[in-house]
């Protein structure tokens, strides 16, 4: 999926900076700097070399080709001597950053570049503060962007810049109610109405209108500010037809008053004015189309019209997975833009299932249900990682071979009740439970709290039982049936933060049941493996302590007891640092990589990291290290001593991604970090297990939590729980 912005506001924000030159023709640009560019070799003093790879810079960025553009940057980095110039490339390396869709990497430039501002001229700082404060909205440091785009306005009312003036006042709304900051946040809305109206130019008011009528419905809806707001955002919309022809404006302006009548129930007039949104943006926007489709599609199943809704599902949907659309760059917009469009479509295509439906509608139904779920699947983990192209997924003829003794369950929370949707015995079936998703999310964050501290004691049973009879249960019968060994779950927001092996039915835990295993989807999951001793190993880890983290006393043992069952010399300590795993990890043939040592899975993949010796080898540094084997993959990553923040659905989206995402068919990671002993006596006989013949991954898994399980000093769930299974359970 494209990532680009879907706010109006950041988008506007970033339009309205761009200076006046460049908006020059692209072909007459292009000719000027192709003359400059001639005369480089004839240039013998560094600063106009350094102005001209400037200049392609620029052009170059504004004609699509931004890693052309960084390249010009670099050359022309090198070539600069003054500390202004320096300083003036950096800020233009961070803009660009930011503008590629790459705003963690932006950040710490534009910051660096912030502190040092003094030596540019004012609308040179004008444009530095407002990327800053973009890179801070959408890498999720909002309070912080706030004070910044504060900045950012006082900065174009200096310059007498009214539009860049008005476009910081709604941005710092946006990050406010982004933020959930209701202090100041009326006048705040008061005060971008009246900055909104200075700007002159029609067609740029409009756009800005279009920007505050969406913020004020938010403020409504989220915040539960004044109503009255409403009637203001529709007053608004209503004027900007007036104002300009552009097609792209117009389809939001009648979508967002769709939007208003859809929340006041006036279905016909609602359905008429998104319909007249759909006309205009299929001829100018299909960055927008896809949303009043889904718009529609609501509209229409609240008017009980359930087949022309799920058409209009499905059309939104095909938008999304084709790429057409436009989706999210922060975790608040996927979740409230891309995530609903298919949990929905999802929900109208379970609901319209009727006992009258044949064996084969049945499944047809199903299938589709199926394949929307990992349609989602897919998109999240491409929207956490930040990622177009992922895994290509493994054929049908893998599917049937691997699901052998294997169920899939998909369990789907909506508002008001669970669905179950198992995969086994070739069919796929369909359960409900009456629970809502506010419920079970309850339920699982009190069982995460109390199942991670020994010192709770059986405080987590409650919870425990719970989930089984709500997630099991009515599954269980099916899966006994089919002769189930291997329960494989591709969990959804809340669920990803538990361990579904420390279910409790009244007398076992679901491990003692079944082998369990999670993947965030079957499609990228490469489930047909060789052996993990077909080949070279990796081992590391640390039991001191550095970088402020506390030592694992055991992980001595535990690396050279995996060393030794693995053929190979451990990197211990002073030897684990970061270029010689990083070069090992590139090395051919290498099967297996067993890293024990601190780790951290962070909402922000780049921030998810492995301590080393020296540094900390990042998940983003490891996934480039493996993509560049190609087809070589490795087979199994462990992970024996990271963990996840209790609660975070996103840094948990990371755990169930590191697999597909770092190149590796498996992984093996805990939810939290836990006694390093413990740690060692489960990965011996996780190896163990795995070295005898026909023993899966997730069945040598089973088997070493059960091994725990049993002994006095580790049976609390604490200890053997957290570990999940991720990717390739064969």
């Amino acid at each position: 999926m494209q990532r680009i912005l879907l706010s109006l506001l950041l988008a506007s924000s970033t339009a309205v900076t761009v200076r006046a030159q460049d908006v020059a023709a692209p072909a007459s640009f292009a000719a000027t700097l192709a003359e400059r560019r001639s005369n480089l070799a004839c240039a013998t003093d560094a600063d106009p070399q350094t102005m001209v790879r400037r200049d392609l810079s620029d052009f170059y960025r504004l004609t699509g080709r931004p890693r052309l553009a960084l390249l010009e940057l670099d050359v022309a980095d090198r070539l600069a001597e003054s500390d202004r110039d320096k300083l003036l490339i950096q800020a233009r390396r961070g803009g660009l950053l930011l503008a590629v869709g790459r705003p963690a990497e932006a950040l710490p430039l534009l910051r660096s570049a912030e502190e040092r501002r003094g030596d540019l001229e004012s609308h040179l700082q004008l444009q530095l503060a407002n990327d800053l404060a973009t890179a801070l909205a959408v890498t999720g440091n909002r309070t912080e962007a706030i004070v910044m785009f504060d900045r950012v306005r006082s900065l174009a009312v200096e310059r007498n810049d009214s539009t860049a003036t008005a476009t910081a006042a709604l941005n710092a709304l946006r990050a406010s109610i982004d933020d959930k900051v209701l202090k100041l946040l009326e006048s705040r809305i008061a005060a971008a109405d009246t900055d909104v109206a200075r700007v002159a130019e029609p067609s740029t008011r409009a756009g800005l209108l279009i920007a505050l009528a969406d913020l004020q419905q938010r403020a409504v809806q989220e915040l539960a500010l004044d109503a009255g707001l409403l009637a203001r955002s529709g007053a608004l919309l209503n004027s900007v037809p007036a104002l300009t022809s552009d097609r792209n404006i117009l389809a939001y302006t009648y979508g967002l008053l769709g939007a208003l009548d859809e929340a006041d129930a006036q279905y016909e007039s609602a359905l008429m004015l998104t319909r007249r949104a759909i006309g205009y943006a299929e001829e100018a926007s299909a960055e927008q189309w896809y949303r009043w489709e889904w718009q529609s599609a609501r509209i229409l199943q609240a008017q009980g019209r359930t087949a022309e809704a799920i058409e209009a599902f499905e059309r939104a949907v095909f938008l999304l997975d084709q790429g057409n659309a436009q989706t999210a760059t922060t975790t608040q917009e996927f979740a409230r833009f891309v995530v609903p469009a298919y949990t929905q479509y999802a929900d109208a295509l379970l609901e319209n299932i009727t006992a009258s439906d044949n064996s084969d509608g049945m499944q047809m139904r199903l299938l589709k249900v199926r394949g929307l779920l990992e349609s989602l699947k897919r998109a999240e983990v491409a929207d956490y990682f930040a990622a177009e192209c992922l895994t290509v997924p493994h054929s049908d003829a893998d599917r049937t071979r691997d699901m052998q003794q294997t169920a899939v369950l998909y369990p789907i929370l909506l508002d008001s009740r669970m669905e179950l949707l198992v995969e086994s015995g070739g069919e796929l079936h369909r359960s409900v439970v009456n629970v809502s998703r506010k419920e079970v999310t309850d339920t699982i964050r009190r069982f995460r709290l109390n199942l991670e501290r020994p010192t709770a004691g059986d405080a987590y049973l409650a919870q425990a039982r719970q989930l089984y009879r709500w997630l099991i249960e009515p599954v269980r019968s099916r899966l006994i049936t089919d002769d189930v060994n291997t329960l494989v779950v591709v969990p959804e927001g809340p669920l990803r933060t538990i361990p579904l092996a420390a279910l409790y039915d009244g007398e076992q835990f679901l491990i003692e049941q079944f082998a369990v295993a999670t993947t965030p989807s079957v499609a990228l999951t490469p489930t047909h493996t060789p052996a993990v001793d077909a080949g070279k190993a990796l081992v590391g880890g640390l039991s001191k302590s550095v970088q402020g983290f506390p030592e694992l006393a055991n992980v001595t043992q535990e690396i050279n007891s995996v060393a030794a069952a693995l053929s190979t010399e451990p990197l211990g300590d002073e030897h684990f640092i970061l270029e010689s795993v990083s070069s090992r990890l590139a090395e051919p043939g290498l099967r297996v990589a067993h890293f024990a040592s601190h780790g951290e899975f962070n909402r922000d993949f780049r921030k998810s990291f492995i301590l080393t010796y020296d540094d900390r080898l990042t998940l983003e540094q490891m996934q480039r290290v493996l993509s560049s084997r190609g087809t070589d993959q490795i087979d199994l990553l462990v992970l024996s001593a990271c963990q996840t923040a209790a609660g975070d659905d996103r840094a948990a989206l990371g755990l169930a991604g590191v697999a597909i995402q770092s190149g590796a068919r498996s992984a093996l990671a805990s939810l939290w970090s836990i006694s390093d002993a413990a740690t060692a006596e489960l990965i011996s006989v996780f190896y163990a297990e795995l070295r005898k013949s026909g023993v899966s991954k997730a069945d040598s898994l089973r088997r070493a939590q059960v091994k725990l399980l049993s002994t006095q000093r580790f049976s609390h769930p604490s200890f053997w729980a957290p570990y999940l299974l991720v990717g390739s359970w064969t």
